[in-house]
């Protein structure tokens, strides 16, 4: 039970991790992109990338577990 519990901590962990550098590193990048338009459209477009950001962010996550489960792993 516990060996569960700590793999869900990990992950739990790790996915918020991605997710927060994938945010800290793709708003600037919108924001410079759109800077001409105006503050409603990088907002928007944030919004609407979200979902895609929380995707990219299981999916690093669960790339970045199996990789640290293969080194440690007896």
């Amino acid at each position: 039970m516990t060996k569960r519990v700590t793999r869900m901590f990990i992950q739990l962990v790790l996915f918020v991790g991605s997710f927060i550098l994938m945010l800290w590193l793709i708003t600037p990048l919108i924001d410079y992109l759109f800077a001409n338009s105006s503050r409603g459209v990088t907002f928007s477009i944030n919004i609407l990338l979200f979902p895609l950001l929380l995707v990219a962010s299981f999916l690093l996550t669960t790339l970045i577990y199996e990789k640290l489960e293969d080194l440690f792993s007896p």
